[in-house]
């Protein structure tokens, strides 16, 4: 897996700052099926590995047959699947550690760069980000 960093725009990702609280920095958004990513947020640093999920072996293995469609056990099986996808990725290109603890999609936002959690109500007003945003891709 090589790690390349590439604009933000190109891979369908949002950037933006969220009014009010742009001291917190820049965020990452992903609007519906727009963009093949996902985001792994490093808990050291907290920035963010993108990859595309439709390549990714792990999010597109078949669910086990044994695995009901809802209910505990399939939250189980969903859980443990994102943290084997969040620990096979390679360590972090920022600090080096490599442990990724927030898996990011279209409906689970990451956390601003200074580490605060970013908890939508669907009010936030977003204010574009003016310049090309360059992120880490691994592909």
């Amino acid at each position: 897996m090589k790690i390349k960093q590439i604009s933000a725009d190109k891979l369908n990702i949002q950037t933006g700052y969220i009014k009010g609280l742009e001291k917190n920095g820049l965020l990452y958004f992903l609007w519906g099926d727009e963009s093949p990513c996902v985001g792994a947020q490093c808990s050291n640093c907290n920035l963010i590995l993108w990859t595309n999920s439709r390549e990714n072996p792990i999010l597109n293995e078949e669910k086990p047959s044994n695995i009901p469609n809802s209910g505990a056990a399939y939250r189980k099986y969903y859980q443990q699947n994102l943290a084997r996808f969040l620990s096979s990725l390679p360590s972090c290109p920022e600090c080096n550690l490599g442990h990724y603890d927030k898996f990011i999609n279209n409906v689970e936002f990451p956390r601003f760069p200074n580490g605060e959690e970013f908890k939508s109500n669907g009010t936030e007003q977003i204010v574009s980000a003016k310049d090309q945003v360059l992120v880490w891709y691994a592909g």
